[in-house]
Order: structure tokens, then sequence, then C-alpha cells
């Protein structure tokens, strides 16, 4: 069994809530080093352009960090 399976069959024994703590902290992981992803494609760059733009043109709209962890504790309690 690879270390990913391993991971991931750990992970389904974690409630939503660690769940949503092991991604926070897995992605504080890889911002802590960017250098070490690969580089942005083209699509890629061109959708965060968009997004930008959007925020740019309607900052309202964006979510605060607290509305965001509840749509994503939402979202994991409806699996």
């Amino acid at each position: 069994m690879t270390k990913v399976e391993l991971l991931e069959k750990a992970v389904g024994e974690l409630t939503p809530e660690e769940q949503i703590d092991l991604i926070g902290r897995a992605w504080d992981n890889l911002a802590a080093d960017p250098a070490g992803l690969a580089p942005l494609t083209n699509e890629e760059r061109a959708l965060l352009d968009e997004r930008i733009a959007a925020h740019e043109a309607d900052p309202s709209s964006a979510l605060s960090p607290e509305e965001t962890v509840a749509a994503a504790r939402r979202r994991v309690q409806r699996r």
C-alpha cells in the first residue's frame, strides 16, 4: 500500500472537522515552500486573472474566511 493510500484510509477515519483541519495544515505546508510547486499552466494563469478581475470589479462578492469555512463544513456534512 502506498503512502497516499495509507493516508487516504486514515483520513476516512477522521471527523469532518478533523478533515478540514488537516486540509488547512496541508495547504499551509505547501504554501511554506511555493518554489517546490509546479509552475502554473497558461490555462490556470488565465483562470486566476479572470477571478482577480471579477473580484476587483465587485469586491463585495468575496466570502470572508468564516463564510468559506462554513461553506466547506456544509459540503462535508452533505456527504
